[in-house]
């Protein structure tokens, strides 16, 4: 019976085998990194993750890099170090153009966001406590 189930069963990757009596090798460091599944990172509180994000803006303004994507490189970095989904970066995004920190273009199914006024940033920090 399992010798039929085997017979039915292709092999996935015929360059690979192996008998009882092959030793066991280590993976090569490519290999292991490969098997590590990356553990994301938790979840920053919701005030520290906004600080993060408004920091990375007020640092591409500074840099004269004010035009930007959701899909940045740099910004989905931000994103991951917050321990966030592109949902709540949507979010956050959304209700910085309806404060004014940023104007955004649509073209198609790509939107355009560009910072405008930093200043309500500032305003943020009287609702955290210290």
């Amino acid at each position: 019976m399992v010798t039929e189930a085997l017979a039915r069963t292709e092999d996935p990757d015929p360059s690979l085998t192996a008998g009882p009596d092959d030793p066991v090798t280590e993976p090569t460091p490519e290999e292991a990194d490969s098997l590590h599944a990356a553990t994301p990172p938790a979840k920053m509180h919701p005030a520290d993750a906004r600080d993060l994000v408004y920091a990375w803006l007020r640092h591409r303004h500074q840099h004269g890099r004010p035009t930007f994507t959701a899909t940045d490189e740099d910004l989905t970095a931000v994103r991951r170090q917050t321990g966030n989904g592109r949902g709540w970066i949507y979010k956050v995004l959304t209700d910085l153009t309806e404060r004014g920190v940023l104007a955004v273009a649509k073209s198609g199914s790509v939107r355009t966001y560009t910072i405008t006024d930093l200043s309500p940033l500032d305003r943020d920090g009287y609702n955290r406590a210290a």
